[in-house]
């Protein structure tokens, strides 16, 4: 475990956060634990390293070193050591790194020339390295960087001479290692650049969702991530949408970003704020690409549910279905959100209007039974349970203006009826719903590979969905 720095109270700009859709922080400890992830194929990306041929004299003997390798044949994670320096600087301490090298020599001395092979090692080499926190613009979008601006790094090597003018060539060993840590200096410098660049092009310019069918968080950051008090800050627009259809990608898609309110990490290692923004362009993309479609049937109700999906329970709301179809025959009901939809943070509550087709379907009769319009106020709260699972239960639900489309009956006050008989039913029947069906419903929080979350709590302030998380990093996990 990393000794955290104390964390003070938040003093923290709005002005930078104003038109965020995203916010988040990450401390110290999270902060290494996201180096381990993006370093855990380093071993591959940095070995066998190709060093440039020398060659140079010295009192008129000739000495050339070719095929100069070196490379790290064991890193551990364990020998990381990183700290944050203010505002924008991160200092990165890699300790006892095992490595080796090997080259071959010609010597061409006075009375003779003499080639051999050797094998060096590298010994307890360390490197420290000040990395800065920068942001690059691609496409007018902003997206996280970061440059080397300082390094430094120890080491030790050596070699022995097994020819028979072993003695006489040591004369020129010291001239020698100084030209082999030369070469091993430079390629270090360009080696350590190399390998940032490879985390970098691991962060991604949009979060991919669903490749196949093209959602995608698109995201910019709003100005360059910085520290304060032991946690990296972000500020970002974010929206959903769907690569494959316009409308999800219009800049000024019905909702405007909204300034976030000051972190209050509550002992978590992470905290991210989600504006009603980002969350009303998931819903209109989900919209858009029919994904707000759903047929229920009546297998799909728990056998010990007192609700039931055939023409006698329906019977209550809609008038005399039993009496045209029969009774206990089976229904569908497909429900269509048919306008863009809205979540609507309250002080409690997360509200959702729903604007949605309805159509009932009985089973065994050809067409539909009745098509109605109407718009659902649903009033709910989130619930976290066994450690990062996520339920919903739904507070209160209303339908209003409902307008009939198709039905089985010429009754003018029909769509009236619906409503009316729907909005004193729910009173009884959103308790089974939430017992039989929602409790045992939830979604878990996104998996990585390698990366675990813990300990989620889940609140909403100031129109925004307040995530705090604990961050774990599991070694070698496929």
């Amino acid at each position: 475990m990393i000794n955290l720095p104390e964390i003070h109270d938040f003093i923290y700009n709005n002005e930078l956060s104003e038109g965020s859709g995203l916010k988040g922080a990450i401390n110290l400890e999270t902060a290494y634990l996201i180096v381990k992830y993006f370093t855990k194929d380093i071993n591959n990306e940095i070995s066998n390293i190709k060093v440039k041929d020398q060659n140079f004299s010295l009192s008129g003997s000739k000495i050339s070193l070719t095929n100069i390798n070196f490379g790290i044949s064991n890193y551990s994670h364990e020998k990381v050591k990183i700290k944050f320096l203010h505002p924008n600087i991160i200092y990165l301490r890699l300790e006892n790194i095992k490595a080796w090298g090997k080259f071959k020599s010609s010597f061409e001395i006075i009375i003779s020339t003499i080639k051999e092979s050797v094998t060096f090692d590298i010994k307890n080499l360390s490197v420290e390295a000040n990395v800065m926190i920068k942001s690059k613009i691609v496409n007018g979008k902003r997206y996280p960087d970061a440059e080397v601006v300082s390094l430094n790094y120890v080491y030790d090597f050596d070699f022995n001479l097994s020819s028979a003018l072993g003695k006489l060539i040591s004369l020129f060993k010291s001239l020698i290692k100084k030209e082999i840590r030369k070469e091993i200096n430079k390629t270090i410098d360009k080696e350590i650049n190399h390998g940032l660049q490879i985390g970098l092009k691991k962060i991604p310019i949009e979060i991919v969702v669903d490749k196949k069918r093209g959602l995608v968080i698109d995201y910019s950051l709003v100005s360059t991530p910085f520290i304060q008090n032991g946690y990296i800050l972000f500020n970002s627009y974010a929206r959903f949408i769907n690569k494959n259809i316009i409308e999800t990608q219009n800049k000024d898609n019905y909702f405007l970003p909204l300034m976030v309110p000051s972190y209050d990490l509550l002992g978590k290692s992470s905290q991210i704020y989600v504006s009603e923004y980002v969350i009303n362009t998931a819903l209109f993309t989900f919209f858009k690409s029919r994904d707000l479609e759903i047929l229920i049937k009546p297998q799909m109700l728990p056998q010990n549910l007192p609700i039931k999906l055939n023409t006698s329970w329906l019977g209550i709301i809609f008038k005399d279905i039993s009496d045209v179809y029969g009774k206990d025959i089976p229904v569908f009901i497909k429900l269509i959100v048919c306008e863009n939809p809205q979540m609507i943070l309250k002080e409690k509550m997360i509200s959702f209007i729903l604007p949605t087709n309805i159509e009932v379907i009985v089973e065994g009769f050809e067409g539909i039974a009745v098509k109605f319009r109407t718009t659902f106020f649903v009033d709910a709260e989130l619930k976290v349970f066994e450690d990062c699972k996520i339920s919903g239960n739904i507070k209160n639900l209303n339908i209003q203006n409902t307008k009939m489309i198709w039905s089985y009956t010429e009754d003018e006050n029909f769509a009236t009826n619906v409503e009316k008989q729907f909005n004193t039913l729910k009173i009884i029947a959103l308790p089974f719903v939430n017992f039989f069906v929602l409790k045992n419903m939830h979604f878990n929080l996104p998996v990585i590979r390698g990366i675990k979350f813990t300990d989620l709590t889940i609140s909403h302030h100031d129109n925004f969905v307040i995530v705090n998380y604990n961050f774990n990093y599991i070694e070698n996990q496929s």
